[in-house]
């Protein structure tokens, strides 16, 4: 199978969460327990998992999720929900 036949799948959610950057570092931490390597660049944070990547813009209040299957993709979108439920 070439690369160019493999499809990513993505979701984006906008957040209503005005005080995110309070918690952002307790989200953050959280994220980075399930084996997540963060790296910041400018307002956004970028997680890479094994099973996917996960991103949170602070300034533009948008989480984005993308994987290569289905369940990667509902794994990373259920570890969002869960930190930013727990934390916000």
């Amino acid at each position: 199978m070439s690369q160019a036949s493999v499809r990513e799948l993505a979701c984006e959610a906008q957040l209503n969460l005005r005080h995110l950057p309070d918690y952002m570092d307790s989200i953050s931490d959280r994220l980075q327990s399930f084996e997540a390597d963060a790296s910041h660049h400018g307002q956004r944070i970028d997680f890479r998992f094994a099973f996917g990547d996960a991103s949170i813009d602070m300034e533009r209040l948008v989480m984005r999720a993308k994987a290569a299957d289905r369940d990667g993709l509902a794994r990373i979108k259920d570890l969002l929900a869960t930190a930013v439920q727990v934390y916000a």
